[in-house]
């Protein structure tokens, strides 16, 4: 394992992050590019234009500068797979979230423009779209809304579920085994494709 402490927002730090694995690992078979800022939970009309971009620069651009980075491998490695974690608030719009939503939604165009670009290079470009995931994220959502509304954590959660037809909010490493199957060859012809990862709370037709 190597651990390399990086600000995806800078492309420097980005380049240093594929040059140390592949010094160390001589490939990059793999990138997951999972790292994001939540911007400001805000109502759009009165929303601190600050705090979207804040997320544009992690969500998108971040996520693009690690991508452009660690391209070059891939090729030379004669493939690889590039995995984003995306997220329903793409498809169902979530109140006080429009700053995250939009930086995922322009995430997801530039991921079907790099399959198609990347394609000849046999380098596969795919995204998860994951929806309620617990984990420490959630359960600070779950905190601060409890603080906000007065409602117990649990009938917060109670709220959520109630529209999952699961019944349950996915667990984080559940959702990982998602990413992982469009990492592995499993999905060796699979590129371009989104995966809704929520427990059913949203079906496309």
């Amino acid at each position: 394992v190597l651990k390399v402490p990086t600000d995806i927002a800078d492309p420097a730090q980005c380049q240093r992050l594929a040059e140390q694995t592949v010094a160390e690992f001589g490939r990059i078979d793999v990138l997951f590019n999972s790292a994001y800022d939540p911007g400001s939970f805000e109502p759009i009309e009165s929303a601190d234009m600050a705090g979207w971009r804040r997320a544009m620069d992690v969500n998108f651009f971040g996520t693009m500068h690690l991508t452009q980075a660690c391209i070059p491998a891939m090729k030379a490695n004669g493939g690889g797979s590039i995995v984003m974690i995306a997220t329903m608030v793409e498809h169902k719009p979530l109140a006080t979230q429009g700053g995250y939503g939009a930086s995922k939604s322009a995430l997801r165009s530039a991921t079907k423009h790099l399959a198609l670009e990347l394609g000849q290079y046999n380098i596969r470009v795919n995204s998860c779209h994951m929806g309620w995931m617990w984990g420490p994220a959630v359960e600070g959502y779950f905190a601060w809304q409890s603080q906000e509304t007065g409602k117990s954590q649990q009938e917060l959660i109670d709220e959520v579920t109630r529209s999952i037809p699961l019944g349950v909010i996915p667990d984080d490493g559940e959702c990982a085994k998602a990413a992982v199957f469009f990492a592995s060859d499993y999905a060796s012809v699979v590129t371009g494709a989104a995966l809704d990862v929520n427990g059913g709370e949203f079906m496309p037709i």
